[in-house]
């Protein structure tokens, strides 16, 4: 019993130390978020390096066009002209979300090893070469759907034009590599040009 209380005693003392190196516990983070306000802006050289946003999973809009035969729900729509489909909010909402999942899934196929829409949805991705997509995933410019916009908000105010020095390169992230092999010839040429 004795050494359990000196153990514990030990134990005690030695996690009052570790706590202050805990990181967890701090009341300051060493990556607070800074606003765009209080960026103070420098010199800048005449040649800016041109940068290009290339998003992560998610991360760009995808719209779709309908001709379908049959729908999941009579809540869901057949026929229609170009929509967004991701991200766009009003979809996915309990009574017509089912519509939502309908519309972007992918099937795939063993033998191809390649995936396909569903019959009767036709998709693609909007705006090569344009930030605005990848700034902000929802068309809305819903705070729910911002991306790349503070990023891109502190490069202009550090004198990049937008179109102009700053490029998207949007693509189907619903897509393996193998099947985007168009989406990476257009990045190199977007990369050279």
């Amino acid at each position: 019993m004795r050494y359990f209380i000196v153990l514990l005693s030990i134990l005690l003392c030695g996690f009052q130390q570790i706590q202050a190196y805990w990181p967890f516990n701090q009341k300051k983070s060493i990556y607070e978020y800074k606003s765009i306000e209080n960026v103070k802006t420098k010199p800048l050289s005449p040649k800016l390096s041109p940068v290009i946003f290339v998003p992560g999973y998610g991360g760009n809009q995808i719209d779709a066009k309908l001709h379908k035969t049959s729908t999941p729900s009579v809540y869901c729509s057949k026929d229609s002209d170009w929509f967004n489909l991701w991200l766009n909010l009003e979809q996915i909402v309990p009574l017509v979300v089912n519509c939502w999942v309908d519309n972007i899934k992918l099937y795939y196929d063993n033998i191809t090893r390649t995936t396909h829409n569903t019959p009767g949805v036709e998709t693609r991705v909007p705006g090569w070469g344009d930030p605005e997509v990848v700034h902000w995933i929802d068309p809305s410019h819903n705070m729910n759907g911002a991306y790349f916009i503070d990023i891109g908000n502190l490069l202009i105010s550090r004198g990049y034009d937008s179109k102009k020095n700053i490029r998207g390169a949007p693509y189907d992230f619903r897509k393996a590599p193998n099947e985007n092999r168009q989406y990476f010839i257009d990045l190199k040429e977007l990369v050279e040009a």
